[in-house]
């Protein structure tokens, strides 16, 4: 039997048990190593030049060896392989015997962790003798206790996915990445454990309403990495969101753009919104008065590149990536002919960001008391929505153009992109009930959720990273826009589907996307290197979840408001408790009796006002 911890290290147990009627002989053994490659160079890169790696170091009074490398920056990274339990019969530099005697029916214990270390020249790093697997199991578990006793819990009817919430929550918390300005999320497992801008803030909007303290933590660590000069190598513009940090040896070394790089369009409204989502819960005047002269930084960056984009917000043109939106690979943007698109390129949802941005950072201005800056950004957003609805809207798809290209010619395709946006008000009611409408028509939703591009244009492919595959965050997104218009049976039909793609993964991880092929067998087809797990992709179902009870708060007026909520049949009941809103917490019931839904204050601390519509 195999345990694993993974805390400030991988920590494992195997216990071995002879099932047999006689005693045995058996001898384990453990092989290690490390190649300290980079993740780049994992992913395909080649170096011309790398570090040395150093002779491994037997100790055998730590029980542990020691693997060293010394980059090409002179900075030393040290993995340490320990054995805190039975002393291995012999132990070299890649491999730990063990010589076991096991009696009838008698079991013995291996144990063994992994830690990781970098240091600079100069500076020494001594490993302390290790602590056993069972120190580290509880240490672990008690410290995820803590951090959720901070945030609010759901019980539902449906004890499957009662586990899948369980699994996502943890999720978030092991891909929780220190940074040295702060705490970010890791996007995803294997290939991207990295922080990227708009990710995490993605990941927060799903979460915040379990996980505050996490959300503020994301967008506190953002802030203090904001571009502070012109830079076309790595995109990099004064008050500018980054697009992805990476912290390892080529990015140190300049080998590649990415320490920070600053490549999207997006990140910046997205962390916006994500700040006025964490006050809207908590209420926190301290946070928003200490995090205002960021935002205005972030303010300042967006006006300069609305002006340098004739009124939207584009990109295009420099060194960097070739699209800068959500769905960054190279072939996502194209026209009706299925050419691709010509550059600097305006992508609608972007927009719709930006026009929510200014909106509430307007909200937040006049709360704050800047009453100029408030008038100012109403007459922005104003503006954007008259020209978004003239340039954007298909007037013969009734639909919203997925770009505008540098000619502001629409890219006439049928994409998921607006599903983002379509009620954030930069539509009017009718086009956003066209949008939401036209997102589940068979040729969009497959049956395991919304596709990526319409079926029906002419670069789908089911099996396409963004032309065709299905996206659980996209599809969550798109849920919280319908729920915006109270389409609560739509909300429901999108949980419903990726609720039945989460129940055939292995440990209910929903992965980063999968084929968008029609549902006709009790799988979906793979996405063969999907993360999993994956920030987003963990917090969609938290995300659908909130869209289904709608729960919309208010702090700053001591208010919780419920519109139409829904819970999905599968789930019958959902319990949510301690839910925190500014200085108060609550407990709400939830439940599903023929179709319709009843919900029931349960316990409430504090001063907030509960408002029920249905």
């Amino acid at each position: 039997e195999r345990q694993v911890v993974l805390a400030d290290g991988l920590h494992e147990r195997w216990t071995v048990t002879n099932y047999g009627l006689n005693p045995v002989h058996v001898t384990m053994r453990v092989q290690f190593g490390a190649d300290f490659a980079d993740m780049f160079e994992v992913r395909g890169s080649v170096r011309p030049q790398r570090g040395q790696a150093a002779t491994p170091q037997v100790r055998k009074n730590l029980r542990s060896v020691r693997l060293s490398y010394r980059g090409l920056d002179d900075i030393r990274m040290n993995t340490d392989v320990a054995f805190p339990g039975a002393l291995p019969t012999r132990l070299t530099g890649n491999t730990a015997e063990f010589d076991l005697h096991l009696d009838r029916h008698g079991e013995t214990n291996i144990e063994f962790s992994v830690t990781t270390a970098h240091k600079k020249p100069g500076e020494r790093h001594s490993a302390a003798r290790p602590r056993s697997f069972a120190f580290h199991a509880r240490r672990a578990q008690r410290d995820y206790d803590d951090w959720r006793a901070r945030g609010a819990s759901v019980t539902t009817g449906n004890d499957v996915f009662n586990q899948l919430i369980e699994r996502s929550l943890r999720d978030l918390y092991m891909l929780r990445l220190p940074v040295s300005r702060g705490m970010m999320l890791a996007a995803g497992i294997p290939w991207f454990i990295r922080g990227f801008g708009r990710d995490q803030a993605v990941a927060g909007l799903q979460s915040n309403w379990l996980l505050p303290e996490l959300s503020r933590d994301i967008t506190l660590a953002l802030c203090e990495y904001l571009g502070e000069v012109d830079d076309p190598t790595t995109s990099q513009k004064p008050g500018k969101v980054l697009h992805e940090l990476s912290l390892g040896e080529m990015a140190r070394l300049k080998e590649v753009p990415f320490g920070p790089y600053y490549g999207t369009i997006d990140a910046s409204p997205l962390t916006l919104l994500l700040i006025d989502d964490v006050i809207r819960w908590t209420g926190d005047r301290a946070y928003a008065s200490r995090i205002w002269p960021k935002v205005e930084r972030i303010l300042a960056y967006l006006d300069q590149e609305v002006a340098d984009g004739g009124g939207y917000l584009r990109y295009g043109g420099d060194k960097g990536l070739a699209n800068q939106g959500w769905k960054d690979s190279g072939d996502s943007i194209m026209y009706e002919n299925g050419d691709l698109a010509k550059a600097p390129i305006a992508l609608c949802e972007p927009q719709g960001y930006l026009y929510s941005a200014w909106r509430r950072m307007a909200a937040l201005a006049d709360q704050l008391g800047h009453t100029d800056t408030a008038e100012a950004l109403k007459e922005k957003a104003a503006d954007l929505q008259i020209r978004f609805q003239r340039d954007f809207w298909m007037k013969e798809k009734q639909f919203v153009a997925l770009a505008l290209d540098g000619s502001n010619v629409q890219c006439q395709v049928i994409s998921s992109n607006p599903g983002h946006i379509f009620a954030s008000g930069i539509l009017n009611e009718a086009q956003a009930k066209q949008v939401a409408s036209r997102l589940m028509q068979s040729d969009m939703f497959c049956g395991w959720g919304i596709r990526t591009l319409s079926s029906e244009e002419q670069r789908y492919n089911p099996l396409s990273y963004h032309n065709g595959s299905v996206w659980p965050h996209d599809n969550s997104l798109a849920a919280w826009q319908m729920a915006q218009l109270g389409l609560t049976d739509s909300v429901c039909q999108v949980f419903e589907a990726l609720f039945a793609v989460a129940v055939t993964q292995p440990d209910l991880r929903l992965p980063e996307l999968f084929a968008g092929t029609q549902r006709s067998s009790k799988v979906p087809v793979r996405y063969i290197v999907s993360c999993i797990p994956q920030a987003w992709a963990a917090g969609s179902m938290l995300q659908l979840l909130q869209s289904s009870l709608s729960l919309t708060p208010d702090a700053a007026n001591q208010t919780l408001r419920i519109s139409n909520p829904a819970v999905p049949s599968s789930l019958g009941t959902v319990t949510v408790t301690n839910l925190r809103v500014g200085d108060a917490t609550v407990d709400l019931h939830f439940a599903n009796v023929d179709g319709r839904t009843t919900c029931v204050v349960t316990r409430r601390r504090g001063k907030l006002h509960v408002i029920v519509e249905s």
